[in-house]
Protein backbone atom coordinates (compact mmCIF):
# COMPACT_ATOMS: atom_id res chain seq x y z
CA UNK A 1 0.00 0.00 0.00
CA UNK A 2 2.76 2.45 0.94
CA UNK A 3 4.79 1.65 -2.18
CA UNK A 4 1.77 2.20 -4.44
CA UNK A 5 0.84 5.43 -2.63
CA UNK A 6 4.43 6.71 -2.89
CA UNK A 7 4.49 5.99 -6.62
CA UNK A 8 1.16 7.80 -7.07
CA UNK A 9 2.46 10.79 -5.09
CA UNK A 10 5.58 10.93 -7.25
CA UNK A 11 3.50 10.86 -10.44
CA UNK A 12 0.51 13.05 -9.59
CA UNK A 13 1.16 14.82 -6.27
CA UNK A 14 0.58 14.06 -2.62
CA UNK A 15 -3.22 14.50 -2.73
CA UNK A 16 -3.48 11.71 -5.31
CA UNK A 17 -1.00 9.69 -3.25
CA UNK A 18 -3.20 9.98 -0.16
CA UNK A 19 -6.28 8.95 -2.16
CA UNK A 20 -4.31 6.03 -3.58
CA UNK A 21 -3.36 4.87 -0.08
CA UNK A 22 -7.03 4.75 0.92
CA UNK A 23 -8.10 2.95 -2.26
CA UNK A 24 -5.32 0.37 -2.09
CA UNK A 25 -6.15 -0.31 1.57
CA UNK A 26 -9.74 -1.12 0.54
CA UNK A 27 -8.92 -2.99 -2.67
CA UNK A 28 -10.49 -6.41 -2.18
CA UNK A 29 -8.27 -8.01 -4.80
CA UNK A 30 -5.13 -6.79 -3.03
CA UNK A 31 -6.56 -7.89 0.33
CA UNK A 32 -7.31 -11.40 -0.96
CA UNK A 33 -3.90 -11.70 -2.59
CA UNK A 34 -2.03 -10.16 0.32
CA UNK A 35 -3.38 -12.72 2.78
CA UNK A 36 -2.30 -15.63 0.61
CA UNK A 37 0.99 -17.39 -0.02
CA UNK A 38 0.96 -16.20 -3.61
CA UNK A 39 3.68 -13.92 -4.97
CA UNK A 40 1.52 -11.27 -6.64
CA UNK A 41 1.44 -8.53 -4.00
CA UNK A 42 5.08 -9.10 -3.07
CA UNK A 43 6.12 -8.53 -6.69
CA UNK A 44 3.87 -5.46 -6.89
CA UNK A 45 5.45 -4.02 -3.74
CA UNK A 46 9.00 -4.41 -5.03
CA UNK A 47 8.15 -3.16 -8.52
CA UNK A 48 6.22 -0.14 -7.21
CA UNK A 49 9.09 0.73 -4.87
CA UNK A 50 11.58 0.56 -7.75
CA UNK A 51 9.36 2.69 -9.97
CA UNK A 52 8.71 5.25 -7.20
CA UNK A 53 12.44 5.75 -6.65
CA UNK A 54 13.15 5.79 -10.38
CA UNK A 55 10.73 8.65 -11.08
CA UNK A 56 12.16 10.79 -8.27
CA UNK A 57 13.43 14.06 -9.83
CA UNK A 58 16.91 13.57 -8.37
CA UNK A 59 17.18 9.83 -8.96
CA UNK A 60 19.57 10.29 -11.88
CA UNK A 61 22.07 12.13 -9.66
CA UNK A 62 21.81 10.07 -6.48
CA UNK A 63 23.88 6.90 -6.50
CA UNK A 64 21.99 5.37 -3.56
CA UNK A 65 18.73 5.87 -5.48
CA UNK A 66 20.07 4.01 -8.49
CA UNK A 67 21.32 1.20 -6.26
CA UNK A 68 17.87 1.01 -4.66
CA UNK A 69 16.15 0.91 -8.07
CA UNK A 70 18.29 -2.04 -9.10
CA UNK A 71 17.80 -3.79 -5.77
CA UNK A 72 13.99 -3.55 -5.71
CA UNK A 73 13.61 -4.20 -9.45
CA UNK A 74 15.66 -7.39 -9.21
CA UNK A 75 13.64 -8.51 -6.18
CA UNK A 76 10.47 -8.05 -8.23
CA UNK A 77 12.07 -9.95 -11.09
CA UNK A 78 13.02 -13.01 -9.04
CA UNK A 79 9.67 -12.94 -7.21
CA UNK A 80 7.36 -12.93 -10.23
CA UNK A 81 9.21 -12.26 -13.52
CA UNK A 82 6.25 -11.79 -15.84
CA UNK A 83 4.56 -9.21 -13.61
CA UNK A 84 7.87 -7.41 -13.04
CA UNK A 85 8.34 -7.05 -16.80
CA UNK A 86 4.81 -5.69 -17.20
CA UNK A 87 5.14 -3.09 -14.42
CA UNK A 88 8.73 -2.02 -14.99
CA UNK A 89 8.74 -2.38 -18.78
CA UNK A 90 7.50 1.17 -19.56
CA UNK A 91 10.09 2.72 -17.24
CA UNK A 92 12.84 0.54 -18.71
CA UNK A 93 11.90 1.48 -22.29
CA UNK A 94 11.83 5.16 -21.37
CA UNK A 95 15.28 4.86 -19.83
CA UNK A 96 16.60 3.14 -22.96
CA UNK A 97 15.32 5.90 -25.26
CA UNK A 98 16.74 8.58 -22.99
CA UNK A 99 20.02 6.73 -22.86
CA UNK A 100 20.39 6.97 -26.64
CA UNK A 101 20.55 10.76 -26.27
CA UNK A 102 22.80 10.81 -23.20
CA UNK A 103 24.92 7.73 -23.51
CA UNK A 104 27.70 8.54 -21.05
CA UNK A 105 25.62 9.65 -18.08
CA UNK A 106 23.01 6.94 -18.52
CA UNK A 107 25.63 4.24 -18.95
CA UNK A 108 26.93 5.14 -15.51
CA UNK A 109 23.38 5.03 -14.10
CA UNK A 110 22.83 1.60 -15.61
CA UNK A 111 26.04 0.42 -13.98
CA UNK A 112 24.86 1.56 -10.54
CA UNK A 113 21.43 -0.05 -11.11
CA UNK A 114 23.16 -3.30 -12.11
CA UNK A 115 25.26 -3.12 -8.95
CA UNK A 116 22.09 -2.80 -6.88
CA UNK A 117 20.57 -5.78 -8.66
CA UNK A 118 23.61 -7.99 -8.10
CA UNK A 119 22.64 -9.14 -4.60
CA UNK A 120 19.16 -10.54 -5.32
CA UNK A 121 20.27 -12.04 -8.63
CA UNK A 122 23.20 -13.77 -6.91
CA UNK A 123 20.76 -15.11 -4.33
CA UNK A 124 18.63 -16.53 -7.18
CA UNK A 125 21.65 -18.30 -8.69
CA UNK A 126 22.59 -19.81 -5.33
CA UNK A 127 18.97 -20.85 -4.80
CA UNK A 128 18.96 -22.58 -8.19
CA UNK A 129 22.22 -24.34 -7.36
CA UNK A 130 20.81 -25.60 -4.07
CA UNK A 131 17.41 -26.62 -5.43
CA UNK A 132 18.18 -27.82 -8.97
CA UNK A 133 21.90 -28.58 -8.86
CA UNK A 134 22.93 -25.84 -11.31
CA UNK A 135 22.83 -22.06 -11.31
CA UNK A 136 20.87 -21.56 -14.54
CA UNK A 137 17.54 -23.32 -14.07
CA UNK A 138 13.84 -22.54 -13.89
CA UNK A 139 10.91 -24.19 -12.21
CA UNK A 140 8.46 -22.84 -14.79
CA UNK A 141 7.16 -25.82 -16.72
CA UNK A 142 6.26 -24.06 -19.97
CA UNK A 143 4.87 -26.56 -22.44
CA UNK A 144 5.84 -29.46 -20.14
CA UNK A 145 9.40 -29.01 -21.41
CA UNK A 146 11.23 -27.97 -18.23
CA UNK A 147 13.35 -30.71 -16.63
CA UNK A 148 13.61 -28.62 -13.47
CA UNK A 149 9.94 -28.31 -12.55
CA UNK A 150 9.19 -29.71 -9.11
CA UNK A 151 5.50 -29.90 -9.91
CA UNK A 152 5.11 -31.54 -13.34
CA UNK A 153 1.32 -31.54 -12.87
CA UNK A 154 1.39 -27.90 -13.98
CA UNK A 155 2.42 -27.70 -17.64
CA UNK A 156 1.96 -24.08 -18.70
CA UNK A 157 1.27 -23.20 -22.32
CA UNK A 158 0.91 -19.86 -24.04
CA UNK A 159 -0.97 -18.79 -27.14
CA UNK A 160 -3.99 -19.91 -29.12
CA UNK A 161 -4.24 -23.57 -30.07
CA UNK A 162 -6.75 -26.29 -30.86
CA UNK A 163 -7.33 -26.79 -27.15
CA UNK A 164 -7.49 -23.03 -26.53
CA UNK A 165 -9.16 -21.40 -29.57
CA UNK A 166 -9.94 -17.71 -29.98
CA UNK A 167 -13.55 -18.18 -28.95
CA UNK A 168 -12.49 -19.65 -25.61
CA UNK A 169 -9.91 -16.89 -25.10
CA UNK A 170 -12.53 -14.18 -25.69
CA UNK A 171 -15.06 -15.82 -23.36
CA UNK A 172 -12.41 -16.28 -20.68
CA UNK A 173 -11.26 -12.67 -21.03
CA UNK A 174 -14.78 -11.28 -20.66
CA UNK A 175 -15.42 -13.46 -17.62
CA UNK A 176 -12.12 -12.56 -15.91
CA UNK A 177 -12.39 -8.85 -16.70
CA UNK A 178 -15.91 -8.73 -15.28
CA UNK A 179 -14.70 -10.33 -12.06
CA UNK A 180 -11.76 -7.94 -11.91
CA UNK A 181 -14.09 -4.95 -12.32
CA UNK A 182 -16.01 -6.11 -9.26
CA UNK A 183 -13.26 -7.35 -6.96
CA UNK A 184 -10.88 -4.40 -7.40
CA UNK A 185 -12.88 -2.34 -4.87
CA UNK A 186 -16.10 -4.33 -4.52
CA UNK A 187 -18.01 -1.55 -6.29
CA UNK A 188 -20.66 -2.06 -8.97
CA UNK A 189 -18.09 -0.59 -11.39
CA UNK A 190 -14.64 -0.41 -9.84
CA UNK A 191 -13.15 1.19 -12.97
CA UNK A 192 -15.64 4.08 -12.85
CA UNK A 193 -13.10 6.87 -12.22
CA UNK A 194 -10.37 5.79 -14.65
CA UNK A 195 -11.89 7.57 -17.72
CA UNK A 196 -11.68 10.87 -15.80
CA UNK A 197 -7.93 10.42 -15.40
CA UNK A 198 -7.49 9.53 -19.06
CA UNK A 199 -9.64 12.41 -20.33
CA UNK A 200 -8.50 15.16 -17.98
CA UNK A 201 -4.92 14.14 -17.29
CA UNK A 202 -3.46 13.24 -20.70
CA UNK A 203 0.05 13.15 -19.28
CA UNK A 204 2.93 10.74 -19.71
CA UNK A 205 2.31 8.97 -16.36
CA UNK A 206 -1.27 8.21 -17.38
CA UNK A 207 -0.01 6.73 -20.65
CA UNK A 208 2.53 4.58 -18.80
CA UNK A 209 -0.09 3.27 -16.39
CA UNK A 210 -2.46 2.52 -19.27
CA UNK A 211 0.33 0.55 -20.94
CA UNK A 212 0.72 -1.52 -17.75
CA UNK A 213 -3.05 -2.04 -17.54
CA UNK A 214 -3.47 -3.07 -21.18
CA UNK A 215 -0.27 -5.15 -21.24
CA UNK A 216 -1.61 -7.24 -18.35
CA UNK A 217 -4.90 -7.87 -20.14
CA UNK A 218 -3.13 -8.67 -23.41
CA UNK A 219 -0.59 -11.06 -21.91
CA UNK A 220 -3.12 -13.14 -20.01
CA UNK A 221 -5.58 -13.11 -22.91
CA UNK A 222 -3.27 -15.70 -24.48
CA UNK A 223 -2.78 -17.72 -21.30
CA UNK A 224 -5.15 -20.72 -21.17
CA UNK A 225 -5.49 -20.80 -17.40
CA UNK A 226 -7.68 -17.93 -16.22
CA UNK A 227 -6.51 -17.76 -12.59
CA UNK A 228 -9.95 -17.73 -10.97
CA UNK A 229 -8.38 -17.96 -7.50
CA UNK A 230 -8.95 -14.70 -5.61
CA UNK A 231 -11.36 -13.79 -8.43
CA UNK A 232 -8.78 -12.49 -10.93
CA UNK A 233 -5.29 -12.94 -9.49
CA UNK A 234 -3.44 -12.72 -12.82
CA UNK A 235 -4.67 -9.14 -13.18
CA UNK A 236 -2.65 -8.02 -10.15
CA UNK A 237 -0.33 -5.76 -12.24
CA UNK A 238 -3.45 -4.18 -13.75
CA UNK A 239 -4.71 -3.59 -10.20
CA UNK A 240 -1.60 -1.51 -9.47
CA UNK A 241 -2.30 0.69 -12.48
CA UNK A 242 -6.06 0.79 -11.87
CA UNK A 243 -5.72 1.89 -8.24
CA UNK A 244 -3.41 4.78 -9.16
CA UNK A 245 -5.52 5.79 -12.17
CA UNK A 246 -8.68 5.67 -10.03
CA UNK A 247 -7.10 7.98 -7.46
CA UNK A 248 -5.97 10.33 -10.22
CA UNK A 249 -9.45 10.15 -11.78
CA UNK A 250 -11.13 11.05 -8.48
CA UNK A 251 -8.82 14.05 -8.09
CA UNK A 252 -9.37 15.11 -11.69
CA UNK A 253 -13.13 14.68 -11.33
CA UNK A 254 -13.16 16.96 -8.29
CA UNK A 255 -11.37 19.61 -10.33
CA UNK A 256 -13.82 19.22 -13.22
CA UNK A 257 -16.86 19.53 -10.94
CA UNK A 258 -15.29 22.52 -9.19
CA UNK A 259 -14.84 24.26 -12.54
CA UNK A 260 -18.45 23.54 -13.45
CA UNK A 261 -19.85 24.85 -10.13
CA UNK A 262 -17.58 27.92 -10.12
CA UNK A 263 -19.71 29.41 -12.89
CA UNK A 264 -22.59 29.76 -10.43
CA UNK A 265 -21.00 29.63 -6.99
CA UNK A 266 -18.10 31.32 -5.20
CA UNK A 267 -14.80 29.40 -5.47
CA UNK A 268 -14.89 28.01 -1.93
CA UNK A 269 -18.51 26.92 -2.26
CA UNK A 270 -17.78 25.33 -5.63
CA UNK A 271 -14.84 23.40 -4.17
CA UNK A 272 -16.88 22.25 -1.18
CA UNK A 273 -19.75 21.13 -3.44
CA UNK A 274 -17.36 19.17 -5.66
CA UNK A 275 -15.84 17.40 -2.67
CA UNK A 276 -19.28 16.64 -1.22
CA UNK A 277 -20.57 15.18 -4.49
CA UNK A 278 -17.48 13.02 -4.97
CA UNK A 279 -17.59 11.89 -1.34
CA UNK A 280 -21.24 10.93 -1.76
CA UNK A 281 -20.44 8.76 -4.78
CA UNK A 282 -17.57 7.07 -2.93
CA UNK A 283 -19.68 6.45 0.18
CA UNK A 284 -22.40 4.88 -1.95
CA UNK A 285 -19.85 2.62 -3.66
CA UNK A 286 -18.25 1.55 -0.38
CA UNK A 287 -21.66 0.90 1.19
CA UNK A 288 -22.47 -1.36 -1.73
CA UNK A 289 -19.22 -3.24 -1.09
CA UNK A 290 -19.76 -3.55 2.67
CA UNK A 291 -23.45 -4.40 2.62
CA UNK A 292 -23.70 -6.54 -0.51
CA UNK A 293 -20.45 -7.65 -2.16
CA UNK A 294 -18.66 -8.71 1.02
CA UNK A 295 -21.52 -10.54 2.82
CA UNK A 296 -23.37 -11.88 -0.22
CA UNK A 297 -20.42 -12.99 -2.35
CA UNK A 298 -16.91 -12.84 -0.89
CA UNK A 299 -17.59 -14.07 2.65
CA UNK A 300 -19.54 -17.21 1.65
CA UNK A 301 -16.97 -18.00 -1.02
CA UNK A 302 -13.81 -17.63 1.06
CA UNK A 303 -14.79 -17.84 4.72
CA UNK A 304 -14.32 -21.59 5.26
CA UNK A 305 -12.36 -22.59 2.19
CA UNK A 306 -9.97 -19.77 1.35
CA UNK A 307 -8.23 -20.82 -1.88
CA UNK A 308 -8.62 -24.54 -1.28
CA UNK A 309 -7.49 -24.24 2.34
CA UNK A 310 -9.94 -25.54 4.94
CA UNK A 311 -9.58 -25.56 8.72
CA UNK A 312 -11.26 -28.94 9.08
CA UNK A 313 -8.25 -31.26 8.45
CA UNK A 314 -6.20 -29.52 11.16
CA UNK A 315 -9.14 -29.55 13.59
CA UNK A 316 -9.65 -33.28 12.98
CA UNK A 317 -5.96 -34.11 13.35
CA UNK A 318 -5.54 -31.99 16.49
CA UNK A 319 -8.48 -33.73 18.17
CA UNK A 320 -7.54 -37.25 17.05
CA UNK A 321 -3.75 -37.36 17.49
CA UNK A 322 -1.80 -37.30 20.73
CA UNK A 323 1.93 -36.73 20.65
CA UNK A 324 4.13 -35.61 17.78
CA UNK A 325 3.02 -36.68 14.33
CA UNK A 326 3.48 -36.12 10.61
CA UNK A 327 0.27 -36.17 8.59
CA UNK A 328 0.29 -36.78 4.85
CA UNK A 329 -2.42 -34.95 2.92
CA UNK A 330 -3.56 -36.16 -0.52
CA UNK A 331 -2.76 -34.18 -3.66
CA UNK A 332 -4.63 -35.95 -6.44
CA UNK A 333 -7.54 -35.26 -8.76
CA UNK A 334 -9.44 -31.98 -8.65
CA UNK A 335 -8.26 -31.36 -5.08
CA UNK A 336 -4.52 -31.53 -5.80
CA UNK A 337 -3.93 -28.15 -4.09
CA UNK A 338 -5.84 -28.88 -0.90
CA UNK A 339 -2.82 -30.25 0.91
CA UNK A 340 -2.25 -26.56 1.70
CA UNK A 341 -4.92 -27.01 4.36
CA UNK A 342 -2.23 -28.53 6.53
CA UNK A 343 0.78 -26.55 5.36
CA UNK A 344 -0.67 -23.28 6.64
CA UNK A 345 -0.63 -24.77 10.16
CA UNK A 346 2.88 -26.20 9.87
CA UNK A 347 5.66 -24.50 11.80
CA UNK A 348 8.27 -23.42 9.21
CA UNK A 349 10.96 -24.82 11.54
CA UNK A 350 9.04 -28.13 11.78
CA UNK A 351 8.85 -28.02 15.57
CA UNK A 352 5.08 -28.02 16.05
CA UNK A 353 3.32 -31.04 17.52
CA UNK A 354 1.68 -31.89 14.21
CA UNK A 355 3.30 -31.10 10.90
CA UNK A 356 1.93 -31.79 7.43
CA UNK A 357 3.32 -32.82 4.06
CA UNK A 358 1.97 -33.56 0.63
CA UNK A 359 1.27 -37.26 0.18
CA UNK A 360 3.65 -38.51 -2.50
CA UNK A 361 1.87 -41.89 -2.59
CA UNK A 362 4.38 -44.63 -3.58
CA UNK A 363 7.33 -42.30 -2.93
CA UNK A 364 6.41 -41.15 0.55
CA UNK A 365 9.17 -43.20 2.19
CA UNK A 366 11.65 -40.35 1.60
CA UNK A 367 9.47 -38.14 3.82
CA UNK A 368 8.94 -40.84 6.46
CA UNK A 369 12.69 -41.40 6.84
CA UNK A 370 13.25 -37.74 7.70
CA UNK A 371 10.97 -37.87 10.77
CA UNK A 372 11.74 -41.08 12.71
CA UNK A 373 10.51 -39.67 16.01
CA UNK A 374 7.06 -38.81 14.75
CA UNK A 375 4.10 -41.10 14.22
CA UNK A 376 3.01 -41.03 10.58
CA UNK A 377 -0.61 -40.72 9.49
CA UNK A 378 -2.41 -40.39 6.20
CA UNK A 379 -5.49 -38.17 6.16
CA UNK A 380 -8.34 -39.49 4.01
CA UNK A 381 -10.91 -36.72 3.42
CA UNK A 382 -14.49 -36.76 2.28
CA UNK A 383 -15.27 -35.25 -1.11
CA UNK A 384 -15.92 -31.78 0.32
CA UNK A 385 -13.01 -31.93 2.80
CA UNK A 386 -15.34 -30.99 5.66
CA UNK A 387 -14.54 -34.30 7.37
CA UNK A 388 -12.35 -37.38 7.07
CA UNK A 389 -10.43 -40.01 8.99
CA UNK A 390 -6.81 -40.93 9.73
CA UNK A 391 -4.87 -44.02 8.73
CA UNK A 392 -1.76 -44.71 10.81
CA UNK A 393 1.18 -45.68 8.64
CA UNK A 394 3.82 -46.00 11.34
CA UNK A 395 4.39 -45.42 15.05
CA UNK A 396 7.26 -43.23 16.18
CA UNK A 397 10.66 -44.94 16.37
CA UNK A 398 11.93 -45.42 19.89
CA UNK A 399 15.13 -43.36 20.15
CA UNK A 400 16.46 -45.71 22.89
CA UNK A 401 16.99 -48.70 20.63
CA UNK A 402 16.46 -47.13 17.19
CA UNK A 403 14.13 -49.92 16.16
CA UNK A 404 11.74 -49.16 13.34
CA UNK A 405 8.25 -50.49 13.78
CA UNK A 406 6.41 -51.95 10.86
CA UNK A 407 3.96 -49.89 8.93
CA UNK A 408 0.45 -50.72 9.93
CA UNK A 409 -1.70 -49.12 7.24
CA UNK A 410 -4.53 -49.57 9.71
CA UNK A 411 -7.05 -46.89 10.60
CA UNK A 412 -6.21 -45.12 13.82
CA UNK A 413 -8.40 -45.57 16.87
CA UNK A 414 -9.91 -42.16 16.32
CA UNK A 415 -10.68 -42.69 12.70
CA UNK A 416 -13.08 -39.88 11.98
CA UNK A 417 -14.34 -36.70 13.48
CA UNK A 418 -17.45 -35.40 11.80
CA UNK A 419 -18.54 -31.75 11.94
CA UNK A 420 -21.64 -30.92 13.93
CA UNK A 421 -24.83 -31.87 12.10
CA UNK A 422 -23.14 -34.17 9.56
CA UNK A 423 -23.77 -37.89 9.25
CA UNK A 424 -20.85 -40.27 9.74
CA UNK A 425 -19.09 -41.79 6.76
CA UNK A 426 -20.83 -44.98 5.79
CA UNK A 427 -19.08 -48.25 6.62
CA UNK A 428 -19.11 -49.28 2.99
CA UNK A 429 -17.45 -46.06 1.87
CA UNK A 430 -14.85 -46.34 4.62
CA UNK A 431 -13.95 -49.91 3.71
CA UNK A 432 -13.48 -48.93 0.07
CA UNK A 433 -11.21 -46.04 1.03
CA UNK A 434 -9.21 -48.14 3.46
CA UNK A 435 -8.71 -50.78 0.78
CA UNK A 436 -7.51 -48.12 -1.67
CA UNK A 437 -5.18 -46.68 0.95
CA UNK A 438 -3.73 -50.08 1.84
CA UNK A 439 -3.24 -50.87 -1.84
CA UNK A 440 -1.36 -47.62 -2.42
CA UNK A 441 0.73 -48.06 0.72
CA UNK A 442 1.72 -51.59 -0.28
CA UNK A 443 3.02 -50.64 -3.70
Amino acid sequence: MLAIALLAARLFGYEVGALCAVLSAFSLLLILLGASFMSHTTAIMFAAAAAAIHVHPKAQRLRWAQLAVGFFASLALITRPQDAFIILGPAALTAVFRGILKVTRNALSVAWIAAGAAGPLLFLLLWNLTLYGRVFASGYNLGASSPDSLNPIIADTFGLSNSFPLRTAVRQFIWTFARFNRVLFGWPCSLFFIPFAVAIRPRRPVLGLLVIFLATLTLYFFFPYYGFEYEARYYAPAALAAVILSAAGIHAGIGLITTFYSRRLPPEAARASAHALTAGILVAFFLYSLTYYWPAYLAPRYRNDYESVSRRPHEICSASISGEALVLLPAVGDDHFRYGSGLVYTDPFLRSRIIYARDLLPDEQCVLDEFPRRAIYRFVPTHSWDSGYLVKLRDRIDPADGSRQNRTDEPSESRSLEPHGKEEISRKERKVREAQTSEVGGR
